[in-house]
């Protein structure tokens, strides 16, 4: 059995890889939690999220989104690795077929990342290998071979940063636990800050009039950065029943 190949960096327990690279990891994670440097994790840790898959999750398929649930299942568990074994094929790309001689011309139709050769059989076998070698390196070198276009059955949308999605998933849980909290000390608790959490959601006392607020302007870029994250989560949550994802309400060149 073929080994499953992904365009995204799979979840490994171990972190190793024989990439040349991996995505940042959100945090500085223990061995056990390596698995959170995959996109694929946060495909299914958003999806989680959304009550009207957990619902059909509920109803055991049954409801609008049973199409989706006969691919991803029941996703209440808390045990990823679980969940990955039986799914990961979801995100795997197609098997790679080997090079063979097509008998018949007539028939061929071009295949993606294929190329068709004529290789004349007279001359010495490492001459023509020489020759073919060449072609290929040209081929595959070059940005139309290149394995960047997923053929996965689920395709991740576009090229996520890994780092980016944990804080807008951790926005998104602590806004759940603490529905009162600045988005300025959010902001800050997802940055990893110490927040006192009693008196952050205490209610501020009225300023005499005319009298600026020392902390207004020093709070407004932590204040807009909390309430982007918590945005980013809701529309990446309320999108993942499309089976894509990440994908946002709008379009934006540029992800904090």
């Amino acid at each position: 059995m073929a080994k499953a190949f992904f365009i995204q960096s799979p979840p490994l327990k171990t972190g190793r890889t024989r990439r040349k690279s991996r995505p940042n990891p959100p945090m500085r994670l223990p061995q056990e939690e390596n698995y959170k440097a995959s996109v694929f994790y946060y495909w299914w840790a958003f999806l989680r999220l959304n009550h009207a898959y957990i619902k059909t999750c509920e109803n055991n398929g049954q409801g609008r989104l049973a199409k989706l649930y006969a691919d991803f299942g029941d996703v209440r568990g808390e045990d990823f690795w679980a969940w990955w074994k039986t799914h990961s094929h979801l995100f795997s790309e197609p098997p790679v077929s080997e090079p063979h001689t097509i008998d018949n011309l007539a028939g061929y139709k071009e295949k993606p990342h294929t190329i068709l050769i004529e290789v004349p059989l007279d001359k010495k076998l490492l001459l023509r290998l020489r020759q073919v070698r060449r072609i290929l390196e040209s081929k595959m070198n070059s940005t139309r071979y290149r394995m960047s276009v997923s053929y996965a059955q689920y395709p991740v949308t576009g090229k996520p940063v890994v780092a980016a999605l944990d804080r807008y998933l951790r926005a998104w849980e602590i806004k759940q636990q603490y529905p009162r909290l600045p988005y300025a000390d959010l902001y800050n608790m997802v940055s990893g800050r110490e927040v006192d959490i009693q008196a952050a959601m205490k209610p501020k006392p009225r300023s005499k009039k005319n009298e600026p607020d020392p902390n207004y302007k020093k709070n407004i870029p932590n204040t807009q950065m909390g309430y982007r994250y918590v945005r980013y989560a809701e529309e990446i949550i309320s999108n993942i029943t499309r089976g894509e994802f990440p994908v946002f309400t709008k379009t934006r060149r540029n992800e904090p």
